[in-house]
Parts: C-alpha cells; sequence; structure tokens
C-alpha cells in the first residue's frame, strides 16, 4: 500500500509547485491541519507542529508587505535581505515576525494549539492594558504593542478567523458614541464587568475551576445585556464578550494540571 505523505510532505510540494496568495496559503494550512491537529486525530500533535512550521516559514517568505503571490520554485528575496542590503542589521532583525515568541515567553512550547496560543495572546494584551488605546499609543512602546496585536491576529485567524475580526473592531474602537450621563454610567459598569469576565476567564484557562468559570460567564452575561438591552449600543465589546462566553463551553486550554 502506498504511504500517505504527511500533511507538512503535501504542503511543501503544493508551494514548490505552484503559486499561492496569502489567502489561499492560509486556507490550505486549514484544510491540512484538519488531518494533523491532535484535537482532531487524537495523536501526539508532531504531525501538526511540522505542518506548522512549513507553514510558518511560508509565511515569512511571503512577508507581510512583499509580493501578492509566493512561488517556491524561486525563492523570493527575504524581507531580511532587503533590510540588509539598506544598511540595517538590526532593522532586518526586527523585521522578521514571530508568531511563537509570546507563546515562549509565557512559558509554554510549540506543541500548545492554536487555541491555546491565541488565549496566551489574548492574555498579555488585557494583562498589560492594551484594551486602553491610549496605553496603546504610548512612545517607546508601540513595536511591542503592534506585535503582540499581530500575534493576536496571527492565531485568531488560524484557530477561528470570526473573531479576528470581532477583536479588531473591538481593539480598534477609540471612542463612544455617548451622549447621557445614563449611558456613560451604564457603559463603565458593562466595561467593569467585561474586564472581570476577561480576568475569571484567563483564571479558567490556567486553573480550570468550574466556579471561576460560572463568574466569568456571568459576568460577560450581563455586560452583553447591558450594551444591548440597557443602553442599546453596538459597541464591540458586546461580540467580544459573547465569544468568550461561547469559549467558556469548551474545556480550559492552558490547564498543566
Amino acid at each position: 500500500m502506498e504511504k500517505r505523505p504527511r500533511p507538512a510532505e503535501l504542503l511543501s510540494t503544493l508551494l514548490r509547485q505552484n503559486r499561492y496568495s496569502r489567502q489561499e496559503l492560509d486556507h490550505l494550512f486549514r484544510l491540512l491541519s484538519k488531518r494533523s491537529h491532535p484535537d482532531a486525530t487524537g495523536g501526539s500533535g508532531e504531525e501538526f507542529i511540522e505542518l506548522r512550521r512549513v507553514y510558518e516559514r511560508a509565511r515569512t517568505r511571503l512577508g507581510d508587505t512583499g509580493p501578492e503571490f509566493l512561488n517556491l520554485k524561486r525563492q523570493p528575496l527575504r524581507r531580511s535581505d532587503t533590510a540588509i542590503r539598506t544598511g540595517s542589521r538590526q532593522e532586518a532583525a526586527a523585521a522578521v515576525f514571530d508568531p511563537s515568541r509570546i507563546i515562549r515567553e509565557e512559558g509554554y512550547d510549540e506543541s500548545l494549539s492554536s487555541r491555546g496560543c491565541l488565549f496566551l495572546s489574548l492574555k498579555v494584551f488585557f494583562n498589560l492594558g492594551l484594551y486602553n488605546h491610549r496605553v496603546r499609543s504610548l512612545r517607546g512602546l508601540q513595536r511591542r504593542n503592534a506585535d503582540i496585536l499581530r500575534t493576536i491576529d496571527y492565531w485568531a485567524r488560524i484557530y477561528d478567523p470570526a473573531v479576528a475580526a470581532i477583536f479588531n473592531d473591538y481593539s480598534g474602537r477609540t471612542f463612544q458614541s455617548l451622549s447621557t450621563t445614563w449611558e456613560i454610567k451604564n457603559f463603565n459598569y458593562a466595561k467593569r464587568l467585561f474586564l472581570d469576565g476577561v480576568a475569571g476567564f484567563f483564571n479558567y484557562q490556567v486553573s480550570g475551576r468550574t466556579g471561576t468559570a460560572e463568574v466569568a460567564r456571568d459576568k460577560f452575561t450581563w455586560c452583553s445585556y447591558t450594551l444591548r438591552k440597557v443602553i442599546r449600543n453596538s459597541h464591540p465589546m458586546t461580540p467580544m464578550a459573547e465569544w468568550f462566553l461561547r469559549e467558556l463551553e469548551a474545556p480550559p486550554e492552558l490547564n498543566l494540571q
């Protein structure tokens, strides 16, 4: 019987034989992930890690601001090479995006699922107060903050592309269209509920305590209710809270016990 090619081998072959846009590359990765992810196969995750390495190398070659299509038959000029030719090795190093750097800094390795990687990057975002636009815009921290946002977007597009759009709407909103003191008071109440829910959500992901999950679920529910039903505000915090609620229905992802 002919041996089935490993997903990483299949992706490498397809990339060598064809030209792909970034969107097509992401689509291929998601399709092949279903054949290799341990959550789907019950395996050790070795094939998925191998597949993700091939995918990440392809993304690096393509570059976020590089050519529209990637053709691995002819090796494209890397962004780092371009920076070196302009005379700055430091700029070249900064140009290389590592979506797993935050994951390693948080004490996890590359065997962590895309869901776990997304949760960790979101945890860093909220722990650093980057939901506050003024904090996110502080001079001297903009590159770090941009890397965190980029990491969240990267893992969100792999795990659940819908949440990438939800999070981008949430993090991109810099003001609220509120006209009365009553609206402002209720919005601030909803925001406190949301942030309390976020803290509980990540505590649950690590501890696995069902009581913690219940408290977080209650906070998100009342946040959504206050925004949708009380002040009828269409702030993107609402779908963000409701996404966290859905994720609370699944088992914790970061529990190492």
